[in-house]
């Protein structure tokens, strides 16, 4: 464990004593009862580490939409957007405020995928994610995503297997696309999905991100997805892997903690869910108050205040599979939380696609159970998000 500051914090449960700051890794209060926190870390508590530089906006995240490399110094203009964008109804017009888009041309007379996923012009009132099947084999993976926007609904469907994709608006016929969405910066390149919505995931208290139901699949395996948004991102229910990558109970595989990798479950499943201008607002909608993210959680940027906040019922037991990264502590307002680290994110470099990251190097110094992490940035192209 690392932190920035040189000085270590602790908030007892029972509000009679403020919060503690010592220079060292543990506590007692001075309430009825007291408390003593003395928490064991087993690699070191490791204080006074250099900053992490953080992205300042989503604009690859943008363009991987476009392109499928993400890459730029600039915003993509109107120009760009109407020459890589489309959808059934035609290309993304001038001055669009709302619809589903993605990038693809007709080459040879068929429509094929161009780019690296799906583009929504303006805010999103939902987006579900579901982990099906499709014709023919047994085995036909496919993801789904279901838009609504408005009273429109989009679906697009992913083929994994056959390699084509589908978009289909409202009730309208639904168009055939060779390919999927294509990660180009891999070599080859991978298939990978960026959802990228120039606004916010959700358009009230009840409304946003989640996948088909409690406890049903949302991300397919095979599956690499990024979501991200230009603003506020709702969570709405359990958004859950086909197949879970770590443990959440001690002695699921006998003899090994809780968060161990369940060894043959690896399939490159992976979900990232990104804001640099906005919180993660979880309202729950599922009846018995537990909700379950298998996602790398990410609400960060330069000198930005994002982060995974409950203005919406109390949750009994959170759990999320991945990680939890941001800007700023706030409210949850959850009994019991567990974060499972995702420790495919810990060997050779394995992340969801197109997510903001940083490599850290650890060198040893002088310090007691300290060690110096030197980030070594990964993805340079950050802009100023003040910036249109």
């Amino acid at each position: 464990v690392g932190q920035h500051d040189a000085n270590a914090g602790f908030q007892f449960s029972n509000g009679s004593s403020p919060c503690k700051t010592v220079n060292g890794a543990s506590a007692t209060n001075s309430g009825s009862p007291s408390q003593t926190i003395a928490p064991n870390f087993q690699n070191g508590f490791n204080r006074s580490q250099p900053v992490v530089p953080l992205p300042t906006n989503s604009f690859n995240q943008k363009r991987a939409v476009l392109d499928g490399f993400g890459i730029g110094s600039t915003n993509p203009t109107s120009a760009e957007l109407q020459a890589a964008l489309r959808n059934p109804n035609g290309a993304y017009p001038s001055g669009a405020s709302s619809g589903v888009y993605m990038s693809y041309q007709s080459v040879a007379g068929v429509l094929t995928m161009q780019g690296g996923g799906i583009y929504v012009e303006g805010s999103a009132n939902s987006i579900q994610l579901a982990a099906t099947t499709g014709p023919g084999p047994a085995n036909n993976r496919q993801q789904k995503f279901t838009i609504v926007q408005g009273g429109t609904t989009t679906v697009i469907t992913l083929d994994l297997v056959a390699q084509t994709t589908t978009i289909k608006i409202g009730s309208g016929t639904a168009v055939p696309i060779a390919g999927l969405p294509m990660n180009r910066n891999a070599t080859p390149p991978t298939a990978d999905t960026m959802l990228y919505v120039n606004g916010n995931i959700g358009t009230s208290s009840s409304t946003g991100l989640s996948g088909p139901g409690q406890g049903i699949a949302a991300v397919q395996d095979y599956a690499g997805i990024t979501i991200t948004a230009n603003g506020n991102i709702n969570i709405t229910g359990d958004i859950l892997y086909k197949t879970p990558p770590v443990t959440m109970t001690q002695n699921q595989i006998p003899g090994t903690p809780a968060d161990t990798l369940i060894p043959g479950n690896d399939h490159q499943q992976v979900l990232g869910i990104f804001t640099a201008n906005g919180n993660i607002n979880l309202y729950n909608q599922q009846s018995n108050r537990n909700l379950e993210i298998d996602a790398s959680l990410a609400m960060i940027a330069s000198g930005g205040s994002g982060g995974l906040v409950n203005p919406g019922t109390s949750i009994t037991t959170l759990n999320i599979i991945g990680g939890r990264i941001q800007n700023t502590i706030q409210n949850i307002n959850t009994t019991t939380r567990n974060v499972f680290f995702d420790r495919r994110f810990a060997q050779g470099g394995f992340a969801p696609p197109w997510f903001p990251s940083t490599s850290v190097t650890t060198v040893p110094t002088g310090v007691e159970n300290s060690t110096l992490n030197a980030p070594a940035v990964s993805r340079v192209q950050w802009l100023c998000k003040s910036c249109s």
